[in-house]
């Protein structure tokens, strides 16, 4: 017998126990190979004919290979800087072909790009409605055609949101694909400072899987290009800038999510720390710096209030989810007395957040309530409202959240509501039902009364008690 065949088993050997040593992270790899081609035919999207089909064939079978790494990963947390590169490689991956493709589910990043060509023409995007014949030198035959509320509504975008138009347009000119990319710019920023952040709190850096595989956030920023990727970038640098205690850099980059989106500025009990008063001037002095080459606007800076608020069906109460079914059992009960009890619910919250003592690891539970607390209250029927949660999540994972994120999608089956009357409120009811059931299951699970069962599961199994009983 030769050396090279006496060699073979303990080749075949080796291999297997290399195998066998990083199952885990070959599982990991396959599953995340598999999830490629549901991105790359997402490329073209009409081709599958509609939005529920594209939700049906590849964003449910992508929910599912997400909601099975994150368990994996959740529960095996020593991978490796391997299974980081893995996942960091192949996030990006998914999210090339989306980028490069035109927005299918929504057509809001064109206002994006018309908002920074007419500031690069010096003219202010809160004067004139994108149809004013003012404006018609600006116009293509791309963009402009595309641009929802174009015959009748300003900008609704704050002057941070303005900033980031202005700049993608001067790099990228009046290109969708060019915004697309200035938002997957941003997604890298959330990423490097997720795993910043994972760092200070001692945290495993592969839970990034949570935020960088989400198929929520992949579709919506990716291949619609929202805006919100900027608004959650700047939120993870404020996070960051919390954990090290930079009170400064806190009060800028929250004052930047709030300048992007304006909702974000409901976490200020979130970020502020008792006593002090480093962050909210800081806040305060980004917000003004900002806002001032605008203000020539005057009052035109608020018009966009003229048609959102009518539009979005806070006027008529239709908005709120939780309202409804109040008022499907009290109808006597008006809109305004909820409105006032959700923003007194609100104002309770961060009362009690801006006066107990801030400890460190406060910051991420604290968002993670006010965003909760917001969502329940506001029920906002855009999938992309949802993407900030998915942030704060990532950073500290539970199944109800993780649901809720990603039953988000299924928002743009409301879409077909003429065609289809009562899928709304079907939708509506399917995704926050199973988020309340999912959260009253784990709450209970984690309460005494879980414990207690667990305990007597355990025994009924034949196994050692989790607590003794001397």
């Amino acid at each position: 017998m030769s050396s090279r065949d006496a060699d073979r088993p303990g080749l075949a050997k080796r291999i297997i126990s290399l195998v066998r040593s990083n199952t885990l992270f070959l599982i990991i790899l396959v599953i995340g190979l598999v999830n490629c081609p549901l991105y790359w035919i997402g490329r073209k999207p009409w081709e599958l004919g509609s939005h529920i089909n594209l939700i049906y064939w590849l964003y449910t079978p992508a929910v599912i290979l997400y909601l099975i790494t994150g368990l994996l990963i959740w529960r095996n947390p020593n991978l490796g800087k391997s299974a980081l590169f893995v996942i960091l490689l192949l996030g990006f991956a998914y999210r090339i072909p989306l980028v490069t493709a035109g927005p299918f589910f929504s057509s809001d990043i064109n206002r994006y790009v018309w908002d920074g060509r007419v500031q690069a023409a010096g003219i202010n995007p809160y004067i004139y409605i994108p149809a004013d014949r003012r404006l018609e030198l600006l116009r293509d035959k791309e963009v402009y055609p595309n641009i929802n509320r174009k015959e009748y509504a300003p900008t609704l975008y704050p002057p941070g949101a303005q900033v980031i138009f202005l700049a993608t347009y001067l790099l990228g000119g009046m290109s969708v694909i060019a915004m697309k990319f200035s938002m997957l710019f941003f997604e890298g920023i959330t990423t490097l400072f997720l795993i910043l952040i994972f760092r200070k709190l001692k945290q495993p850096e592969t839970r990034i899987v949570f935020y960088l595989w989400n198929p929520l956030v992949i579709w919506e920023f990716a291949q619609s290009g929202h805006i919100d990727a900027a608004m959650i970038a700047m939120l993870a640098i404020a996070v960051w800038a919390y954990l090290w205690d930079k009170k400064i850099i806190t009060g800028i980059f929250f004052a930047l999510a709030a300048l992007i989106k304006l909702y974000p500025a409901i976490l200020f009990p979130a970020f502020y720390k008792k006593w002090d008063w480093k962050m909210p001037v800081a806040s305060a002095a980004t917000v003004l710096i900002f806002f001032a080459p605008y203000l020539r606007a005057g009052r035109a800076l608020l018009n966009w209030t003229d048609h959102y608020f009518t539009e979005e069906n806070y006027v008529s109460g239709d908005r709120y989810y939780l309202f409804g079914k109040i008022h499907a059992i009290a109808p006597w009960i008006p809109l305004n007395a909820y409105v006032v009890v959700a923003a007194l619910s609100m104002l309770a919250v961060a009362a009690f957040m801006i006066l107990k003592s801030n400890s460190e690891g406060d910051v991420v539970g604290n968002v993670i309530a006010i965003i909760t607390l917001w969502i329940l209250i506001d029920s906002p029927h855009f999938p992309w409202y949802f993407t900030w949660l998915a942030f704060a999540v990532a950073l500290r994972p539970r199944p109800s959240y993780l649901i809720l994120v990603c039953l988000a999608m299924i928002d743009y089956m409301t879409w077909l509501e003429e065609a289809r009357p009562g899928i709304t409120n079907f939708v509506t009811d399917l995704k926050f039902i199973v988020f309340y059931a999912v959260f009253t299951i784990e709450t209970l699970w984690s309460s005494r009364l879980g414990e207690d069962l667990r305990q007597w599961l355990q025994v009924k199994l034949g196994q050692e008690p989790l607590i003794s009983e001397t």
